[in-house]
């Protein structure tokens, strides 16, 4: 199974809301750096995915893309 990250997700959300990187990283309670790594598709910890993903309105699961995997498989693979 393959799983790419949708970094690309995250910059369109911010964009869509008009907050930039460090709009978003102060409202998550994330750094601003932890976001300049999600939108590159970094490494980052599930938290602070978490975090993002709440006040974007998302899950976790949202930014992930994969090649068939079900819910169930993502959620424990996230």
């Amino acid at each position: 199974m393959t799983w790419k990250w949708k970094g690309g997700l995250v910059r369109q959300e911010m964009v869509r809301r008009g907050w930039n990187q460090a709009e978003l990283a102060q409202r998550a309670g994330v750094t601003p750096n932890a976001i300049s790594r999600l939108v590159r598709g970094g490494s980052v910890s599930i938290v602070q995915v978490r975090k993002v993903a709440e006040v974007l309105g998302r899950t976790p699961e949202d930014y992930w893309d994969h090649d068939g995997a079900d819910a169930e498989t993502a959620q424990e693979t996230a």
